[in-house]
């Protein structure tokens, strides 16, 4: 029954995919809410530092004319830069991999709280208790059926990190039942 009332979104290859799939994966990655506004500050803040480094540059180049007989060559070498000093581009390197890194663990925690939300909702055992307990059941099965079905889009990069957290998840469930039946058979 859940099936027939279920919307549908269209692919582009033909195929869809469920809305309420749709919109948890957007939630998912739609949670890095300031990641790109902050990226293009920083490249602006790149390109800034190396116009000016070329500025200084082509400023600091003797020309011809101002070397004598009396310099030589290792006299119109380029100092090399003290050893304390960190450069501007690896400073915004440092930072742009900070802001992805911190744009792909609010992505994460997104995703683990659908994933565990779902989970326990849908009850722990095999038959389920009642109607809200296969709703849940049903909507987390569809959800990974439509991961799968999009898996690698460039559209949904959040598939493959759905679909990563709810494999821990299942295999973390799995090992702790194979520990408890483990220590089960142990005691006798």
């Amino acid at each position: 029954m859940v099936q027939s009332l279920t919307a549908r979104l269209r692919l582009r290859d033909g195929r869809s995919i469920r809305t309420v799939s749709a919109l948890l994966l957007q939630l998912v990655q739609t949670s890095a809410h300031g990641v790109r506004v902050q990226a293009k500050r920083l490249a602006k803040a790149r390109q800034q530092a190396l116009a000016l480094r070329r500025q200084e540059s082509v400023a600091e180049t003797p020309s011809e004319n101002s070397s004598g007989p009396l310099l030589g060559e290792k006299d119109n070498e380029v100092p090399l830069p003290p050893l304390n000093r960190t450069p501007p581009n690896e400073i915004s390197l440092f930072q742009e991999i900070q802001l992805y890194m911190s744009g792909l663990e609010s992505a994460t925690k997104a995703a683990k709280t659908i994933v565990l939300f779902l989970t326990q909702r849908s009850g722990k055992a095999k038959a389920t208790k009642n109607s809200n307990e296969a709703e849940y059941r049903a909507i987390f099965d569809n959800l990974v059926s439509d991961l799968l079905a999009v898996l690698f889009w460039p559209e949904w990069p959040a598939a493959s990190l759905l679909l990563g957290i709810i494999c821990k998840f299942m295999v973390s469930v799995i090992s702790s039942l194979q520990h408890a039946y483990g220590y089960i058979s142990h005691l006798g």
